[in-house]
């Protein structure tokens, strides 16, 4: 005959078991579905279009004004929960297709835990070409 122990322990033990399943299959399978890649957004603030430079191409980040002259071509802007370096290469793919040399004016941030967007990153800049 079964005790109240044995019962309440083969009633519980599936339970436990379909729970422990489960939070192995997330620990597993959610970090794949997590992206590698931000959203990406661009916009072109002239006309002109010039062609795309290839992807071994360097594009300089340039945090302020530079003081040598340049043509404006656009802005770029990469956000998600993605690491600093990816969208940092992003960003320069993005300049490239544009036909850009350097993202200046380049900034920056991640939302701080506890805030709207907590962990999001957003980084942006301007697309210039060298004259």
């Amino acid at each position: 005959m079964n005790t109240h122990k044995e019962k309440f322990f083969n009633c519980i033990h599936p339970v436990i078991c379909r729970i422990g399943l489960f939070l192995v299959l997330c620990v597993v399978f959610i970090p794949a579905c997590a992206p590698k890649e931000g959203y990406k957004d661009f916009s072109f603030l002239i006309d002109q279009r010039f062609p795309p430079k290839p992807p071994s191409a360097p594009i300089e980040i340039i945090f302020q004004t530079p003081d040598k002259p340049y043509i404006l071509i656009g802005e770029v802007e990469v956000r998600g929960q993605i690491g600093l370096q990816s969208a940092v290469d992003q960003l320069k793919a993005m300049a490239r297709d544009m036909g850009g040399d350097a993202i200046i004016n380049y900034r920056s941030n991640r939302a701080a835990p506890g805030t709207l967007g907590a962990g999001i990153l957003v980084t942006q800049g301007r697309v210039v070409r060298w004259k």
